[in-house]
Parts: C-alpha cells; structure tokens; sequence
C-alpha cells in the first residue's frame, strides 16, 4: 500500500492508495483506524483505477468527495510504501 501526508482542503491528512474492494464497509473503517493511530491524522482512503483518476473511489470519516476531487487536481504526489506490520516491529 501506498501513502502520502498531504494538505488538501486546508486539512493535513494521510491519503492511502487501497485496492477497490478495501474500501468496502468492513475493511475501510478497520483501515481507517489502524492508519490513524499509526499517523495520528486524519485517513482518506483512495481507490483508483491505474488508467483513469476520474474513476478514484474514496472514503473516510468525514467528508471525503471535496478531499478526493483535491488530490485529483493536483499535478504530482510523490507516495511512499507503507510499511508492513512486520517491518515496523524490527525496526
């Protein structure tokens, strides 16, 4: 999975790159919550397909839409792979 800290909506958050069927009602909330804690920001989750931003899903705790139709517009976001559970506790 990938992620990015960004500001978008004047809010700074962390916006996670998910597959489609993550963003269904049991995974999301449960990511949602795990990134949170880990980031201790707020979480969007995006799904999109690889072709076409104008396809992106996105959920999140709070208004999602505004959030998702910013990082559309944006021209580059440089995204960093989340590490894996494993990965953190050898750390």
């Amino acid at each position: 999975m990938h992620y990015a800290v960004l500001r978008l909506c004047d809010t700074r958050l962390v916006v996670a790159l998910v597959e489609r069927w993550q963003l269904g009602l049991r995974q999301a909330p449960t990511l949602v919550e795990q990134l949170e804690k880990q980031f201790d920001l707020p979480v969007l989750l995006v799904a999109a397909d690889d072709s076409d931003w104008r396809n992106a899903k996105a959920y999140a705790e709070f208004e999602s839409e505004r959030h998702l139709y910013a990082l559309i517009s944006l021209e580059h976001v440089e995204w960093n792979e989340l590490p894996t559970n494993r990965e953190v506790e050898a750390a």
